[in-house]
């Protein structure tokens, strides 16, 4: 039996989101993604959020940008020279696929992708926020001066 594509993109995406925290800044590109891929296209989106990444390999952007241009690059088809598959190798296959069709492809499974990237990171993110919240809240200390 075949997954549902929006179970297997909700999948691939709780596994590129950084397990340790969100992060508001992360948040807010992530959020973002769907219409940046959808107004800029795949590639200028991939390379923003490579530029975002420092260059360091373990870098939550640089996992994000890996993630979305893996899966849509095979998905499409396309694959790198070199059987790398580090982000910027992808982006480069993407560049150099030359196949209108292809390229469209890809980008519409990064869209796909992408919302499902925004929804977790919204969830993981407001469930960060309210355990933050509940562990700097004062506690209650009851008349015999006991915490409930």
């Amino acid at each position: 039996m075949t997954r549902r594509l929006d179970l297997e993109l909700a999948a691939k995406a709780a596994d590129a989101l950084p397990a340790d925290r969100i992060g508001k800044d992360l948040r807010t590109v992530l959020r973002s993604l769907p219409v940046m891929i959808r107004s800029h296209g795949l590639i200028a989106s991939g390379a923003y959020l490579l530029s975002r990444a420092d260059g360091d390999e373990g870098n939550r952007y640089r996992v994000a940008a890996r993630a979305i241009l893996a899966d849509a690059t095979a998905s499409a088809g396309i694959r790198t020279r070199d059987g790398r598959g580090d982000a910027l190798a992808l982006l480069d296959a993407l560049t150099a696929s030359g196949s209108d069709q292809r390229y469209r492809l890809a980008e519409a499974r990064a869209r796909q992708f992408a919302i499902w990237l925004a929804r977790l990171a919204e969830a993981r993110f407001q469930a960060e926020e309210k355990a933050r919240q509940e562990e700097s809240a004062p506690r209650r200390v009851d008349a015999g001066g006991d915490a409930p």
